[in-house]
């Protein structure tokens, strides 16, 4: 309990205030700065889930939408309310995101014939959405697969990726891994084929690890892409 100075229905003002939280002065791993910083989102009321597959992202995801719209689908309904308007595979990025910022409320079509709204995300009572916690989720890309550290779960839609990076380590480095991923997924979806995004991603890779090592950039480059130097033949030939 803590002696009340004053108090009003926008604050509170006390004598004394001792968080109890405590700062972490001595060596952490990022794996307990991870574990550390889940259990803190569990005292504010995350469900913390372990998922490691999509098809368990997907059958969370039902379960959720379910129990936000009070309706349970069938099967079938299910399978083409997922297939074409949560995960269409003609949709960009921009579609996906009108998805959740404009269009978040859906049609169903009803085995029965009947057609019903199908709310993705309540925006209006927005604590009638679940918030939900996963860790090290890999999604598969190609030929080198994402890994997220934490990612937060709106209604089992992964709205928030965060990359943890121990004291110590530039924070800059956990920007630079999250923008990576990000421009990994764009370059699959403008290429639309596999090979050449492939060879976008090992020039990236490449101009990455030459700066973490102080490296020039354009020199590495001008050394790979010499026609005849191992380093040119493994990247254009990895395997």
């Amino acid at each position: 309990m803590y002696n009340l100075v004053a108090e009003n229905p926008e604050s509170t003002v006390v004598v004394e205030y001792q968080s109890p939280l405590k700062r972490e002065t001595s060596y952490q791993t990022e794996d307990q700065l991870e574990k550390a910083f889940i259990q803190l989102l569990q005292a504010q009321a995350y469900d913390y889930l372990k998922i490691n597959s999509e098809a368990e992202l997907v059958n969370n995801l039902r379960v959720q939408l379910q129990k936000l719209n009070n309706y349970t689908f069938s099967n079938n309904e299910w399978d083409l309310f997922f297939r074409s308007k949560i995960a269409n595979p003609n949709s960009r990025i921009e579609e996906k995101t009108t998805l959740i910022q404009e269009d978040h409320i859906q049609i169903l079509d009803c085995d029965d014939g009947t057609k019903k709204n199908i709310y993705l995300l309540d925006k209006t009572n927005i604590h009638n959405n679940q918030l939900q916690v996963i860790n090290q989720y890999e999604v598969a890309d190609g030929q080198r697969p994402n890994r997220y550290d934490v990612t937060i779960l709106v209604n089992d839609l992964p709205l928030v990726h965060i990359e943890l990076k121990k004291r110590g380590v530039d924070i800059n480095q956990a920007e630079r891994d999250l923008r990576m991923n990000k421009v990994r997924a764009k370059v699959l979806e403008e290429f639309r084929r596999l090979e050449p995004a492939q060879e976008f991603m090992r020039i990236r890779s490449l101009i990455g690890s030459a700066i973490k090592q102080d490296v020039c950039p354009l020199q590495t480059l001008e050394m790979v892409f010499t026609k005849g130097n191992s380093n040119y033949m493994k990247l254009v030939n990895p395997n």
